[in-house]
């Protein structure tokens, strides 16, 4: 998942350099890019694949008896979790939120007729490598925890 998601972010990338017609496309891999790190995290913590990690998904639905939201929805919020046990209260807020103004903007992208401009899709690369840029350190910091359990 972690190399997907390089691969999102540099298509983000890719994309906004290639002009306005591709801004809402940029807007989508930067969202993605952050997801599937997000992802990754709560795969590594779990022990999961991705099938594990949509059936983790499908299990906390059913146990919410009609719980509302999505599957990203759901992994964002686990993601905020799982850094709030890592870290504190403040980054785990601060990168949920990124992610969450990610989410909007590829909400935007995907299902309304507005377009992005140049401001609104600079932006969302900038937010898209703060998270290509920290959460690959709680990635490690959680492979770290695993290879050397405390006793």
């Amino acid at each position: 998942m972690l190399e997907k998601a390089v691969r999102s972010f540099n298509s983000a990338k890719i994309l906004k350099d290639s002009g306005e017609d591709h801004y809402c496309m940029s807007a989508q891999c930067a969202y993605y890019s952050g997801l599937q790190l997000a992802m990754g995290l709560l795969m590594l913590r779990h022990s999961f694949d991705t099938d594990d990690l949509y059936k983790w998904y499908q299990a906390e639905k059913k146990a919410a008896a009609g719980g509302r939201g999505n599957s990203h929805s759901f992994y964002i919020n686990q993601f905020r979790t799982a850094i709030k046990n890592m870290a504190n209260r403040r980054i785990a807020d601060k990168l949920n939120q990124t992610l969450l103004e990610l989410k909007a903007l590829r909400e935007i992208a995907a299902y309304k007729s507005d377009t992005m401009d140049q401001p609104t899709i600079d932006d969302a690369i900038k937010k898209a490598k703060m998270l290509n840029d920290d959460i690959p350190v709680y990635i490690k910091m959680e492979q770290n925890r695993q290879n050397n359990p405390i006793q």
